[in-house]
């Protein structure tokens, strides 16, 4: 055990020199399969993917330790709160779904009598994140991360922070603190997961990348979306639709009557998606998660989000094990026949970097920049 954590430790250098010789085109595409952030220059780039190699050398370490680790992510929303819990097991080649689940935050979590909505006060606020947080924690088996989604600071264009906007900014903050807190002060260590927040651009451009699905969206979109594409390129309410449709096509993967092969299914999971999905190519995500009575709208986008931010985590932490495998081919130390072996490798990867569509980069720097 002491020797694997050794060699966990010493894989991250190793990792870092190699990235010091690497191209930025190779930097590029280590970043977008890994779901690092890209940045401005080499240096950003570098450094951003070894900000993420650290959080995913953790979750393997945990791996190597127990087995197996699972990630619960959750997409952020008061009206429409969605969360996905995902499980890799070493030495399996796909991750298998565990929970997928939505809810309306203040009809679940606003105990206080009298009230109905969750006002801007701390009293309200404070109130509804820790009756969330207690529920994400009381499980028997907790998930080793939380990814929580970053919510976005504008409404598009806006010059002003609507109140609702404003109300997931400070719910993402404190749940973000209130969970990673708890966690830290945990009695010998006995909640020990991470928390990460989930870049919501990374994970789209990375299944944009993943699986370009032009055809099956351009199939979906309404005569609205239609016209919306031909002027204004992928717009916010576009990307929704792809992303439905990936979900979509990786559920019907996993039940054998697609292509994309991305997940596994439980006996329960296999039944309930059966019931829903084969001979009705109109299936809405909705139906297939087994929502209670406080759900909230019924609406396919924020399962999506939890869903492909869950899945996305897996696929970048099997990524990383491959890369931390190759540079650690000579423990650790440079050579030629690695650095190549490591372009390679990250040249063969599956994703495809030309598919990533620059109208959603070009939005979100947007929404930043409003």
């Amino acid at each position: 055990m002491a020797k694997q954590s050794m060699l966990a430790k010493s894989a991250l250098p190793a990792l870092d020199m190699y990235c010091r010789k690497a191209n930025t085109r190779s930097l590029r595409k280590l970043a977008y399969s890994l779901g690092a952030g890209l940045g401005t220059n080499k240096t950003s780039l570098r450094s951003n993917i070894m900000n993420q190699a650290i959080s995913l050398n953790e979750l393997r370490q945990r791996q190597l330790d127990q087995g197996k680790i699972s990630v619960t992510s959750i997409d952020l929303g008061i009206s429409n709160f969605a969360y996905a819990k995902f499980e890799m097991t070493l030495g399996e080649e796909l991750p298998k779904l565990l929970e997928w689940n939505k809810f309306q935050l203040e009809e679940e979590f606003l105990k206080s009598k009298f009230k109905e909505r969750m006002s801007l006060h701390p009293t309200d606020t404070s109130e509804v994140v820790y009756n969330l947080c207690e529920y994400l924690t009381a499980r028997k088996k907790l998930p080793d991360m939380f990814t929580i989604e970053r919510q976005r600071s504008r409404s598009m264009s806006s010059r002003s922070i609507l109140e609702p906007i404003l109300k997931v900014n400070i719910l993402e903050q404190i749940l973000f603190s209130n969970l990673l807190n708890k966690s830290r002060y945990s009695q010998k260590g006995a909640l020990n997961y991470m928390v990460a927040s989930s870049d919501p651009q990374r994970m789209t451009s990375y299944w944009n990348s993943v699986m370009p699905l032009k055809d099956s969206i351009k199939r979906s979109y309404s005569k609205a979306e239609e016209e919306e594409t031909k002027t204004n390129g992928l717009s916010n309410r576009i990307s929704k639709t792809t992303k439905i449709v990936t979900v979509k096509k990786i559920l019907e993967g996993a039940l054998g009557i697609g292509d994309y092969k991305y997940i596994s299914l439980s006996p329960d999971w296999s039944k309930r998606l059966e019931s829903f999905i084969p001979g009705n190519p109109k299936f809405k995500l909705y139906d297939c998660a087994p929502l209670g009575p406080t759900s909230g709208m019924k609406k396919d986008d924020d399962l999506a989000d939890s869903f492909l931010h869950g899945l996305a985590w897996i696929e970048w932490l099997k990524f990383y094990g491959q890369i931390r495998e190759i540079v650690m081919r000579k423990e650790g130390k440079y050579d030629q026949t690695v650095l190549a072996a490591f372009n390679d490798t990250i040249k063969s990867n599956k994703l495809d970097v030309n598919n990533l569509n620059d109208a959603q980069t070009t939005i979100h720097h947007k929404r930043i920049s409003s």
